[in-house]
């Protein structure tokens, strides 16, 4: 197909009530404005991020990414209007405001980035590549620092971030002589 559906589904019932279309092949994942009806979609195929207004269930605006392509995840620091979206060509974090769509800034991380959290507490995002998770500070809404990148392993690129825990957790699959696991990171 040469769209995608985003259905829509009462939690309560488990009824399919509807759906938004949208013109991408590949939706790869979705942040929710928790104060607002807006939600924003990494349409991956075309390297935009899609502006999707949950109460008129339709896509508003998209916004292209610069350079970035393979964008995968997607996560929103909503007090600050911030949009964090990872990519693998080239591989870096880009920052959107989240207001007018523009590139606030633009950061490298490592190769094969597939999940992301944003800790609005702390002001650190925690990125999930193969081989490390790539942590940045956030300063200030236009200005990030990276303070580290902890090794995780082979493809080990699905994580949570568990705040009220103090918790970071990895998926590492099986690779050679190592077993599948979950690493288990202490925050700070």
């Amino acid at each position: 197909m040469a769209f995608s559906l985003l259905n829509i589904i009462d939690t309560s019932t488990r009824k399919h009530v509807g759906d938004i279309k949208v013109d991408s092949t590949n939706i790869e994942a979705l942040a929710i404005e928790k104060n607002g009806s807006r939600i924003f979609a990494n349409i991956r195929d075309k390297s935009l991020v899609g502006v999707i207004d949950r109460e008129k269930k339709t896509v508003t605006k998209t916004w292209p990414l610069g350079e970035l392509q393979g964008n995968t995840p997607i996560t929103y620091d909503e007090m600050n209007h911030r949009i964090f979206v990872a990519g693998r060509k080239p591989p870096s974090l880009v920052v959107l405001d989240s207001e007018s769509g523009k590139i606030i800034t633009s950061l490298p991380i490592a190769k094969m980035t597939d999940d992301m959290a944003f800790d609005p507490a702390s002001k650190r995002i925690y990125v999930a590549c193969n081989e490390f998770a790539v942590v940045f500070q956030q300063k200030d809404a236009d200005h990030y620092e990276e303070i580290g990148r902890v090794p995780t392993g082979f493809r080990a690129k699905t994580n949570i971030l568990v705040p009220q825990l103090k918790r970071y957790y990895v998926a590492a699959p099986r690779h050679e002589n190592e077993i599948a696991n979950v690493k288990v990171f202490e925050i700070q």
